[in-house]
């Protein structure tokens, strides 16, 4: 006789009761505060990573920057092996050097990039400036503290005006004197219109034409390493020629004394 099984009535739950918490679908997708946590940490990643990027970059400039330097001396170097001077300054702008009667019009302006074939504008977009000491870059054979050779504008008794000093200010070192030439980036700060200039900056900025804002030497540039410091900002990247390295490659090259 077969045994028949009966299943035990479940009982209703009581009234007011809850049942047991309903599952969310795997396709339902996530609640609006499962988004914002997500959407916080994204918030969190990015802005940790903007600062090394941006700072990434900034390095890459400077690289950059300074290669182009790098360029600029060499590349004056070899122009006075070819010419027996150096170039004068590029005026208007068309990346070629400007002179009128034999000289320089003037004895700073933008790097004659065209003539010398290498980069104009930084990587702030700035254009590289350029000073040379009018004597090294003239048609007169020597600078009249020595016997001439013909067909180059200085000889190995010229020395240049130009001196480099670490401080715009009272009591700064000079760093190097009786240069003949000199390059130099202005950097971010030129570019940024908020950005405070410093009398470092300044210095290497002025023209002395009587607008200048503090006491100007027109052959003096500031160089030392940048800073962020206020009221020391700097970021100006400044080489020059040394007027040793420039008469031995003339003395090489059989073109002094």
């Amino acid at each position: 006789m077969k045994r028949t099984c009966v299943a035990a009535p479940v009982a209703a739950p009581a009234a007011g009761a809850e049942g047991p918490p309903a599952r969310r679908s795997s396709a339902g997708g996530f609640t609006l505060i499962e988004t914002a946590i997500v959407i916080g940490i994204i918030g969190l990643l990015l802005g940790a990573m903007l600062p090394t990027l941006s700072t990434r970059y900034e390095l890459t400039r400077l690289r950059q920057a300074r290669a182009d330097l790098a360029k600029a001396e060499e590349a004056l170097y070899g122009f006075a092996l070819t010419h027996g001077r150096l170039p004068c300054p590029d005026t208007a702008g068309d990346g070629a050097e400007d002179r009128e009667s034999g000289s320089c019009r003037a004895e700073e302006g933008v790097l004659p990039s065209g003539d010398l074939g290498v980069a104009r504008v930084d990587p702030w977009g700035n254009d590289y400036r350029y000073r040379v000491d009018a004597a090294f870059a003239d048609d007169v054979d020597g600078t009249g503290c020595g016997p001439a050779r013909v067909g180059a504008s200085f000889t190995l008794c010229s020395e240049g005006r130009i001196r480099i000093a670490d401080s715009a200010r009272g009591g700064a070192v000079i760093v190097a004197r009786g240069i003949p030439a000199v390059v130099f980036s202005r950097g971010f700060n030129e570019g940024d219109p908020q950005a405070a200039l410093s009398p470092d900056e300044l210095e290497n900025r002025s023209d002395c034409s009587g607008t200048s804002p503090q006491p100007c030497d027109p052959d003096l540039y500031i160089y030392h390493e940048p800073t962020r410091a206020q009221g020391e900002e700097f970021d100006d990247m400044v080489i020059w020629l040394s007027p040793h390295v420039l008469k031995n490659r003339m003395v090489q090259a059989m073109k002094l004394p």
